[in-house]
């Protein structure tokens, strides 16, 4: 695979050169990793460690998934959110 997809609030971004199934971007902050976890060349998982040990994730809601909470109604194809520390 010599891409990944990454779509995100309507926008396309291509992310070159995976390596077994992901994509690490460095910044000033925190890395970022972006993560193909079933292997169909889409992003679905992203992560970000910030420098002071502070971790994020995010994952897209499955296809078939659909959940509906007090504080937010999750549909297909919308980012989840989990945060630690």
């Amino acid at each position: 695979m010599d891409s990944l997809d990454f779509f995100l609030d309507g926008a396309h971004y291509v992310l070159d050169n995976p390596i077994d199934g992901q994509v690490v971007e460095y910044g000033d902050d925190a890395m970022m990793v972006f993560a193909d976890t079933d292997g169909d060349g889409t992003v679905d998982r992203v992560s970000a460690v910030d420098y002071e040990g502070g971790y994020k994730v995010w994952d897209v809601v499955p296809q078939a998934a659909e959940k509906t909470g007090a504080v937010q109604e999750w549909k297909p194809g919308m980012w989840q959110a989990e945060y630690w520390g």
